[in-house]
């Protein structure tokens, strides 16, 4: 789950504030012309299919460790799953879907 890609895109402002950025940049410009608007986020529980997708990424992960123990890894990913696997509390399943996701991106649970 790498962060997107800087994708160069037209200057939202038109032509008089000149030159072209990047999606991040345009949407840091639009968040700052509507402060009020960015409000944080009401992530919806995540889909089976996505939380599929992040126990793949993590049992591969584990799969190309060098310097932690691989089984303990991969074991303690395969734990968590099972345990959290009849969690119904949306708010726990969403933390648990950051945590991992959080995981992928730093190489480590922050």
């Amino acid at each position: 789950m790498a962060p997107p890609p800087s994708v160069p895109m037209g200057n939202p402002l038109g032509s008089k504030a000149g030159g072209s950025g990047t999606v991040k940049e345009c949407a840091v410009l639009l968040w700052l012309q509507n402060p009020g608007t960015h409000r944080k986020s009401q992530m919806s529980v995540p889909s089976r299919q996505q939380v599929l997708r992040l126990y793949k990424h993590l049992i591969r992960y584990g799969n190309q460790l060098i310097y932690t123990d691989k089984k303990y890894f991969l074991n303690r990913i395969r734990s968590e799953f099972r345990e959290n696997r009849k969690e119904t509390n949306p708010e726990k399943i969403e933390f648990s879907f950051k945590r991992g996701g959080t995981l992928l991106r730093n190489g480590r649970v922050v």
